[in-house]
């Protein structure tokens, strides 16, 4: 998994012309279309740690909670472990912003926008506006529910019904609201350029909203995302200690102590 990371992290891809097409391309209803896969846009000798770890130096954090986050990212320092260590999905904002730096994938359809990440497989669905739900009758949850309106060619989206995570970048309360304005651009070779603006809102968390910037290109001609098995190497150890025992005459039986 290490290897696949730094393959993503460091591989430089050009755009071609074809690609810039494609995403230039209107939908029938006249709006831009974000289709594709798409991976982080940096500068050259960047990488996504750095970008992030850069945006979330010095957060106004409230003055009742900077204790417990202190306390968190210290345990987490010297176990070095975090959620996705159990493979738990990043939910949201962390894996719109990273995502382990691996690559996102964009299903848009006029009445849904589907984020699909490679890391842990991670889904997300916007919904767009009108649709038949209600974000009150959600129950919480790491991605949280995200509805979505188009203003001229940028796409707003609200996500919230979060749960509480302490872990991540920007730790959030389960009454966070995060905004994010999606708009297509290009660099002057023509290559299409996703811009993210994104504001999180959390009176709880933090004294004043927190705005930030985040752009990705396409990841390439030809290329799409890869099965992201996290549990395979540990189910694979504990396949072969269950045979071990059931070959021994001594297996093992669910709901009994082993």
């Amino acid at each position: 998994m290490n290897n696949r990371r730094a393959f993503h992290l460091t591989i430089t891809l050009l755009a071609s012309c074809a690609s810039a097409a494609l995403h230039a391309q209107p939908l029938g209803d006249g709006r831009p279309d974000l289709t594709g896969v798409w991976t982080w846009n940096l500068e050259p000798g960047q990488s996504p740690v750095q970008v992030l770890n850069a945006q979330s130096a010095d957060l106004p954090f409230a003055p009742e909670v900077r204790p417990r986050i202190e306390e968190y990212k210290a345990m987490a320092r010297l176990a070095l472990e975090n959620p996705g260590s159990m493979c738990v999905q990043f939910g949201m904002p962390q894996a719109m912003l990273f995502s382990g730096g691996y690559p996102m994938e964009i299903i848009q359809r006029p009445e849904q926008v589907t984020v699909i990440f490679e890391a842990y497989s991670e889904v997300r669905r916007i919904f767009i506006e009108p649709h038949p739900y209600n974000a009150d009758d959600e129950w919480p949850s790491l991605i949280g529910f995200s509805d979505g309106h188009w203003e001229g060619d940028t796409l707003v989206v609200t996500t919230r019904k979060l749960k509480e995570q302490l872990s991540g970048n920007f730790p959030h309360s389960e009454d966070a609201v995060f905004v994010e304005r999606y708009s297509l651009t290009y660099a002057a070779d023509g290559m299409p350029v996703l811009v993210n603006e994104w504001t999180l809102s959390d009176p709880a968390f933090y004294t004043e909203p927190v705005s930030r910037r985040r752009e990705w290109k396409p990841l390439g001609e030809n290329r799409h995302l890869h099965e992201f098995a996290c549990m395979e190497d540990r189910w694979q150890e504990r396949e072969e200690y269950l045979l071990e025992r059931y070959r021994s005459g001594d297996p093992v039986i669910a709901n009994q102590e082993e």
